[in-house]
């Protein structure tokens, strides 16, 4: 479970589109809901005189006063109603101040929304997008759009919170399992959750293996041999989970070259739902550390290529290693 969910903020109403989905995960873990802004610390303003050592002193205080008023009023806005809320403003260099914060704050899940224009995401096309993604010890929530802000308005008794999981057959990738189990869990309660395994057959590692088998019999071996891995993996989450996280897993193999074209068209395919149209799936979750799991499918960090891709929110869980 998780015990913390820290959303990063920048006074920008596309950060807070975070909020709706960080409360609802808050309630049902009931875990404690930590805002975070950050402020730029005066060393890197680059002064050269006393006058103008002064002038940006002052100039820090009133930022420092706004920050606190505007993460008051969030701490108290109706969304957060009934959470045990904190407020955190950080002084450091962006790229390192929330990956200090988050590993105090153990099972803990950062969740931050952001749009190609404003605030946050020009951070994450940037250092701290990158640093935070790529060595996070906490699973990031990345919402995308305004489409994240009708997540939860689709999903419904019948229509859980649904995460696809891109496995490539390595244990590594299968470390989002858990962190993506907890999330459609806590976003489709009261009912069960669903998650779904993917795993993709690359026809041109096939040929690396055929060992005289022509091409249809080797790829349908390959994908028998990937259903089988899939239902271990199944039985293996729905082993540890038992009850303590009601959950509908599904599974299935499909065979192509492009990994990540693969994955955002099964997680984006197109269903009728209530005489609507939405996405098969609410979310992707990848696991990703250097050249292991995911990252070696792509050739390079999956998770940025992803955000690059979809639209769907990204669940970014890091390997830990020794």
């Amino acid at each position: 479970m998780f015990k913390y969910i820290l959303v990063p903020l920048d006074e920008s109403s596309n950060a807070e589109q975070a909020l709706p989905i960080a409360a609802r995960i808050a309630h049902i873990n009931q875990a404690e809901v930590s805002l975070v802004h950050i402020l730029l610390p005066l060393t890197d303003y680059g002064i050269a005189t006393s006058a103008a050592a002064m002038a940006m002193n002052e100039s820090y205080t009133i930022e420092l006063q706004d920050a606190e008023n505007y993460m008051h009023t969030i701490a108290h806005a109706a969304i957060l109603k009934g959470l045990k809320v904190t407020t955190h403003i950080l002084n450091g260099p962006l790229n390192q101040a929330l990956l200090d914060f988050a590993k105090l704050q153990q099972d803990s899940l950062i969740v931050l929304s952001s749009q190609a224009d404003t605030g946050l995401w020009r951070f994450l096309k940037g250092g701290l997008g990158q640093n935070l993604i790529r060595h996070s010890a906490s699973p990031v929530l990345v919402l995308r759009n305004d489409y994240s802000v009708e997540i939860l308005k689709q999903v419904d008794q019948h229509h859980p919170f649904s995460m696809l999981a891109a496995l490539d057959g390595s244990s590594s990738s299968e470390s989002a399992l858990l962190p993506a189990a907890q999330l459609s869990a806590a976003l489709s309660a009261p009912n069960p959750g669903k998650l779904h395994l993917l795993h993709i057959v690359r026809p041109s590692k096939l040929k690396q293996r055929q060992q005289g088998q022509n091409e249809s019999a080797a790829t349908e071996q390959a994908v028998r041999e990937a259903q089988a891995y899939l239902g271990r993996v199944k039985e293996d989450i729905q082993h540890k989970l038992a009850l303590s996280i009601p959950l509908d897993i599904t599974s299935s193999v499909i065979v192509d070259d492009n990994i990540a074209a693969a994955i955002v068209k099964t997680a984006e395919e197109k269903q009728v739902n209530m005489e609507a149209e939405q996405a098969a799936y609410h979310a992707i979750a990848v696991v990703t550390h250097k050249d292991h799991g995911l990252s070696y499918w792509f050739g390079q960090h999956v998770s940025e290529h992803l955000l690059g891709v979809t639209h769907l929110p990204l669940l970014v869980v890091r390997l830990h290693t020794s």
